[in-house]
């Protein structure tokens, strides 16, 4: 009988462990959040110990870690992934000049481990799909409705930059804890890679089964505004019947045999929806880009959502309201409201007079292999506040029995006669704040 000798194997993993810092110490690596087919995605803290998600540039089908270091499997990619890591930087650049509160902000890029990363804001929630497949969960027609319009908007916003985003679908949405969408992770990059490589092409996934317009399956075709609508439409057909629309190039390959068309409308089978919202949705899913909306704002007439459509908007139904009533006050809430002014503004000034650089910065940082930093400040200024000129207060003085002239009243005088004069019997009025 032969013994065997077992053997210590050693485990190699592609994600970066915990506690691993980044850029000199800003970044710390908390945990592993999730991988695709173009990078590696963590949650991580910042010098201030605030959350941040880091996304590693990491295409796992041709790279491997060797410690932290990031190296490829073969030299025949070398190239490729140069390319890749440029695209990245580049596309990081220009999602960090985005400024739309349904858009994840970029705040930082750079270089490290011979790969690039870049920082995000971190979103309190969870991706749309996730929601999806979650039995206990489900999303009313209203929620639906208002997750559209802000949708668009920002992917109007995103349009008029000239940019597209290549890759919508429910995992790249996320809801946040009050149900505010927000868009990540865009496609463009992988978009960029594949026509700069074709080895590089198949390995990346460029295409969503269900959420990708067929003209995404074609190379070389044509893509416009209306290839990321086809995502949000597929996303909203998704969110309202419960299920994944069919493949757009299966949907092709139906019609182009004589075959009727596998996608089912949704107008007319749901209640809870205007009509016009769903025809809108059927519209968005046409197989060719020229049978729907040619713009997000095209698609915000059909709704009502653009100021220069006819058509009447569709809202949300209200939210439930809270009613805050204040209660009558009394004169002695004048005086201390005005103290509080007072010494607000007081505050204020000693603050901005002694501390003037009080500005914003994002900073875009990018450290080449030659060892330059390129570093881009976008700083927003903060008006400085300039030493107050003192003005005497007229005062009105009632007439005098004699030629004496009156001294002047104190503030304390000023600010009781003000007191006097506040309503002794009136309310103020209801106070109305929507409630999530």
């Amino acid at each position: 009988m032969h013994m065997v000798k077992a053997h210590k194997v050693q485990e190699f993993s592609d994600k970066l462990p915990e506690g691993t810092m980044l850029f000199n110490g800003e970044y710390t690596i908390k945990k592993f959040l999730n991988d695709g087919g173009f990078g590696l995605t963590y949650l991580a803290s910042d010098g201030l110990n605030r959350n941040v998600v880091i996304k590693e540039c990491f295409p796992k089908t041709i790279c491997r870690r060797s410690q932290l270091i990031v190296g490829i499997r073969s030299k025949t990619h070398m190239l490729e992934f140069s390319n890749m890591v440029d695209f990245f930087i580049k596309e990081a650049v220009k999602l960090s000049k985005l400024k739309h509160p349904n858009i994840v902000h970029v705040h930082h890029v750079f270089e490290e481990n011979s790969t690039a990363y870049m920082a995000m804001d971190y979103v309190t929630g969870s991706d749309m799909l996730t929601l999806l497949e979650n039995p206990n969960y489900k999303f009313e027609p209203d929620d639906i409705i208002e997750i559209t319009l802000k949708i668009l908007d920002a992917m109007s916003y995103i349009h008029a930059t000239d940019m597209l985003h290549r890759d919508i679908s429910p995992d790249n949405i996320l809801i946040d804890n009050r149900g505010e969408p927000k868009i990540i992770d865009f496609g463009a990059s992988k978009e960029d890679v594949s026509k700069a490589s074709r080895a590089l092409s198949a390995q990346l996934q460029i295409v969503k089964e269900g959420y990708s317009p067929q003209e995404f399956y074609i190379e070389g075709s044509k893509q416009t505004p209306a290839s990321d609508l086809y995502g949000i439409g597929a996303s909203l057909y998704h969110c309202i019947t419960g299920e994944v629309p069919s493949n757009s190039n299966l949907r092709l390959s139906a019609v182009a045999q004589g075959a009727p068309d596998l996608y089912k409308p949704v107008a007319g089978r749901f209640k809870g929806y205007p009509a016009n919202f769903l025809e809108a949705v059927d519209k968005n899913m046409e197989l060719f880009p020229q049978s729907r909306s040619q713009s997000a704002s095209e698609w915000l007439a059909m709704l009502g959502g653009d100021p220069k459509s006819n058509v009447v908007p569709i809202v949300p139904k209200r939210k439930k309201t809270m009613n805050i009533s204040v209660s009558k006050f009394k004169p002695v809430f004048a005086t201390v409201g005005l103290f509080v002014l007072l010494s607000g503004a007081a505050t204020y000034y000693q603050v901005f007079h002694n501390n003037p650089d009080n500005s914003i910065q994002t900073i875009i940082s990018v450290k080449k292999p030659d060892g330059l930093d390129v570093v881009v400040k976008k700083q927003v200024p903060v008006v400085k506040v300039e030493t107050p000129v003192a003005k005497q207060i007229p005062v009105a003085a009632k007439p005098a029995k004699n030629t004496t002239s009156r001294p002047t009243r104190s503030i304390a005088e000023i600010m009781s006669e003000l007191a006097l004069e506040a309503p002794l019997d009136g309310g103020a009025d209801i106070t109305t704040l929507p409630v999530k």
